[in-house]
């Protein structure tokens, strides 16, 4: 396996003790997919079929390896598989039954229970620690981990970072394995790997595979994305498992797969180890990730420029004092590495920035003419600054609401925009469907970024206002009369 199998060797973890106080001792349904049929199906050669063809053929050899790849997989999975853990969360949601209580006349509260599974994996086995994915046990109430002994134990939940789908759990470390931690940086597309979750409720579930592509970005699927991208079989459940060498080093955590039914075709997007570790050491030491910047606002080059072999991120526009304009790099500049990682595009930057530590220096490389210059760059923190508005202007469609802002930034993790904090009843907002927790993205075709945009836009323009409610990104209709 290349630099999988050869040069990806185990490194020593380092895990900062958890904050907080300790714990106590104590998706989706089946998917159908169709066969591909007639010339498309002589076509299709996975890398599954290859991965089979190639270990048959090891199999017939003499000796125990062939060019250093193991004759089965077996031993090596008999080491991960303690490690590997199932992930359970459950939310509660109270609704009103209308169910009179006799002799009382007072209404019933009915306690719905919702819960969703997914996966996990042992990275610190004496301090309990369990990375898996964010967007499992976001808002849960209550949270399982299934060991591969079949013992279920109660986790505490240490942070989540929505921005890159990384969570980090503590359970009782009481006859934990962890798994090594390897280099995700030397990946390449062609190295095998193994997806190890719980797909579905079944434990301990082993899926073979290759790299497709590495820092795949731009996808959608979060704010910060910098994906394995490979085509071992995963699944609803996988979400928050590990995705390994066949060495049994962890190289990735599986966060997603792109498909048009829900299920398995072949495209699954890991988290590499280098990016999910930083950010789990930050959820263990802090809570939460603490980001900063640059001090520099970037902007992708046009097309055409791409079209010609050009890549990397403009510098569009430089704050004053920020470490940016006193390391001397200048509007204009090209950036094309960061953290000795290539720059394709603007969300590379965004990314490298996003994982990495207030107060760390990073190297930057830029073009600027002819020439290619390194400027040594210090991360400083974001300070949000925080406003609140309220909106009386007659005819605004975001008339009755408060709305409340900090300093949104493309490292902060946060969608862009202003965040509504109350709406009046009947007002035109509220009838437009306004909610409290919407941020707003624009007004008519004008982006908000600031509280300056809300209260200049909502005095001239009456289009309507585009939020995003969750995951999705909504438009409000215009309601301007009050009833």
């Amino acid at each position: 396996m290349d630099a999988v199998a050869n040069g990806m060797r185990s490194q020593a973890l380092s895990v900062p003790r958890r904050h907080g106080n300790s714990l106590p001792s104590s998706s989706l349904s089946p998917v159908s997919l169709a066969q591909p049929t007639g010339k498309r199906r002589r076509m299709c050669v996975s890398s599954q079929c290859l991965f089979f063809l190639l270990l048959v053929a090891m199999q017939t050899g003499a000796s125990a390896e062939t060019d250093g790849f193991p004759r089965s997989l077996a031993p090596m999975l008999e080491r991960v598989l303690p490690a590997a853990v199932g992930v359970k969360a459950r939310w509660a949601e109270k609704r009103d039954a209308s169910v009179p209580t006799l002799p009382s006349t007072e209404t019933k509260t009915k306690v719905l229970t919702e819960q969703a599974s997914g996966s996990g994996v042992v990275i610190d086995a004496r301090q309990g620690l369990v990375i898996t994915s964010a967007h499992t046990i976001d808002g849960a109430v209550a949270i399982t981990v299934r060991l591969s002994d079949g013992r279920e134990l109660e986790a505490r939940l240490l942070g989540l970072d929505r921005g890159t789908d990384i969570a980090a759990l503590e359970i009782s470390p009481d006859g934990l394995v962890s798994l090594p931690v390897g280099s995700s940086a030397n990946l390449r597309a062609g190295d095998f790997v193994i997806a190890i979750g719980s797909p579905f409720d079944l434990d301990a579930t082993a899926t073979a595979g290759m790299v497709s592509s590495v820092r795949r970005s731009s996808v959608g699927f979060r704010h910060f994305e910098s994906y394995i991208q490979h085509d071992a079989a995963v699944n609803s459940g996988n979400s928050g498992g590990a995705l390994v060498t066949l060495d049994g080093d962890l190289i990735g955590i599986n966060t997603a797969i792109l498909s048009p039914s829900a299920g398995n075709v072949g495209i699954g997007f890991a988290i590499p180890s280098g990016m999910a570790l930083r950010i789990f050491n930050q959820l263990v030491t802090y809570g939460q990730v603490r980001r900063g910047n640059f001090g520099l606002i970037t902007e992708d080059i046009p097309e055409q420029s791409v079209a010609k072999g050009t890549f990397g991120a403009r510098i569009r526009s430089i704050e004053p004092g920020s470490p940016a304009q006193t390391s001397g790099l200048l509007v204009g500049d090209l950036v094309v590495a960061v953290f000795d990682a290539p720059v394709r595009r603007k969300a590379d930057l965004d990314t490298r920035v996003a994982v990495a530590e207030v107060g760390e220096t990073a190297q930057i490389t830029v073009h600027r003419g002819q020439e290619q210059l390194s400027f040594a760059v210090k991360i400083a923190a974001v300070i949000p600054t925080i406003e609140k508005l309220q909106i009386n202007v007659e005819g605004s469609p975001l008339m009755g609401a408060v709305v409340e802002s900090g300093i949104l930034d493309a490292t902060a993790g946060e969608v862009r925009g202003v965040g509504v904090v109350f709406v009046e009843p009947n007002s035109p907002s509220a009838l437009a469907g306004l909610l409290v927790g919407d941020r707003i993205k624009s007004i008519g075709k004008q982006r908000v970024r600031t509280m300056a945009d809300v209260d200049t836009l909502s005095r001239i323009i009456r289009d309507p206002v585009h939020v995003v409610r969750g995951d999705e990104e909504l438009t409000l209709p215009i309601a301007n009369k009050r009833q």
